[in-house]
């Protein structure tokens, strides 16, 4: 639609020297980028839980996680606290349009793997509190656990770390100093 309008200024004899276009859901679905001259797609170097959420990219190809342990365990009311909250996910509330019981990001297991019946709820400053579903085996996530959380924003969240530890088939092979313009 972008370029479309740039020819139909070009046609009235308007000059267009740039095509710019934006987001990382219009990134994502675009086939053909004739004539853009520039992306500002956003948090599609890292993706995250929203945008796997709104089907902008699969949950597998956020690249961006948040390591953080269980410190504590409270069974009888189906919680848990870890150690990372709104200073290291930020307290954007993610797609709460397309799953009303969205939590602040989605949790996996330190491999990697998506734990269900589990969800971020709710972040105080310094922790997250998880909420279990009836039936989720909280001693198998015991104080000491750690897990992963996919942010819902990328972007917020990579913002409140001073440097980004890489991993690459669960060993760790770098770590990289972002770049701060602001």
């Amino acid at each position: 639609m972008t370029v479309g309008f740039a020819e139909s200024l070009r046609a009235e004899g308007i000059r267009v020297d740039e095509v710019s276009i934006g987001s990382t859901p219009t990134l994502s679905v675009a086939d053909d980028l004739t004539g853009v001259t520039e992306v500002r797609p956003g948090n599609y170097v890292f993706f995250d839980a929203f945008q796997a959420a709104i089907g902008s990219c699969a949950l597998a190809d956020a690249a961006f996680t948040v390591l953080t342990t269980v410190i504590g365990s409270y069974p009888d009311r189906r919680r848990l606290v870890v150690d990372a909250g709104a200073l290291a996910l930020s307290k954007d509330p993610g797609a709460r349009h397309v799953d009303a019981r969205a939590g602040f990001g989605v949790l996996l297991t330190e491999r990697g793997e998506q734990l269900t019946g589990l969800r971020l709820a709710a972040l105080s400053q310094e922790h997250g509190h998880l909420a279990a579903d009836p039936g989720v085996d909280l001693s198998e996530l015991p104080v000491g656990a750690r897990l992963r959380v996919v942010a819902n924003h990328s972007c917020l969240t990579a913002a409140l770390f001073d440097r980004y530890l890489v991993v690459r088939r669960g060993e760790l092979v770098g770590s990289w100093n972002p770049v701060r313009g602001w």
